[in-house]
């Protein structure tokens, strides 16, 4: 799509990977303000996720590798997540680099 197409039409939504959709206008937003790749992946994860979807939570339910008596916490939602972190396509298109 054209930068003009994508002015014209801001309110569409695209589709970042197993059925999240975000809008185009948020992801233009969040390209054009974050200085590196980091601060515009933590802007999409606090977009996807709420705070109480995260809190006692962790990325991928696995157990804390320093302190092995603390139990395992639960993985946040795995759809998500993975749209979040397995997207090649999108972060080419959407991202910094």
């Amino acid at each position: 799509m054209s930068l003009k197409a994508t002015i014209e039409n801001p309110g569409d939504e695209v589709d970042i990977g197993n059925g999240v959709f975000l809008k185009r206008e948020f992801l233009l937003t969040i390209k054009a303000t974050s200085g590196t790749t980091n601060v515009f992946g933590r802007c999409l994860f606090k977009k996807i996720f709420e705070s109480h979807e995260i809190i006692g939570y962790s990325l991928m339910g696995k157990g804390c590798n320093a302190i092995n008596s603390n139990e395992k916490t639960p993985s946040i939602d795995p759809r998500r997540r993975d749209a979040l972190i397995g997207n090649s396509h999108f972060y080419a298109k959407y991202s910094l680099n």
